[in-house]
């Protein structure tokens, strides 16, 4: 993939959504998958044009400690 060249072939990031695509838009192809989520990535077949479901500006211990605020800020 054009989108994930350069990076290695598994890695860790930080996923935070309730809404999820869950089928490929035409002309577009999966390149990355995980565990909780089938669809992480797509990239067009001859374009330049990409969506991710996670968060590729957030490390692991960034993303925990947002979630642990907004765990704190919000009501039960």
């Amino acid at each position: 993939s054009r989108l994930l060249k350069g990076l290695p072939e598994s890695f860790h990031s930080f996923a935070w959504h309730f809404d999820e695509v869950t089928r490929v838009p035409a002309g577009f192809r999966a390149v990355a998958r995980s565990e909780r989520c089938p669809i992480q990535a797509i990239e067009h077949a001859s374009r330049p044009a990409y969506g991710v479901q996670f968060h590729p500006e957030r490390e692991a211990e960034a993303g925990e400690r947002s979630l642990r605020e907004r765990m704190r800020r919000e009501p039960e």
